[in-house]
């Protein structure tokens, strides 16, 4: 829950920055001033790596681990399931 709500909060943040922008010039720009579109498409993007990069870090890393895809055998449905790498098959057929 905690990541969706900053996730959304990451595409809100430059939005609300502009606002504040437009708010705090509105008697001041003129005419011909460009909007600040790439300042704004800056800091949403460093907003959003440093975002990923805290969610990279914050999150276990433990033993190295693949995914065992689902897979039909025998007439059954084998489900998929996280096991160590030197478990897992290197041909997906098997």
């Amino acid at each position: 829950m905690t990541r969706i709500l900053l996730q959304l909060l990451l595409i809100l943040v430059p939005f609300a920055i502009f606002a504040l922008y437009r708010f705090a010039t509105r008697h001041a720009r003129t005419e011909r001033q460009k909007w600040p579109i790439a300042v704004l498409t800056g800091i949403g993007f460093a907003i959003s790596a440093a975002f990923y990069g805290w969610v990279y870090f914050r999150e276990p890393h433990g033993d190295r681990t693949c995914y065992s895809a689902p897979r039909f055998v025998d007439g059954e449905i084998i489900q998929g399931e996280v096991i160590p790498c030197s478990d897992a098959s290197i041909d997906s057929r098997d």
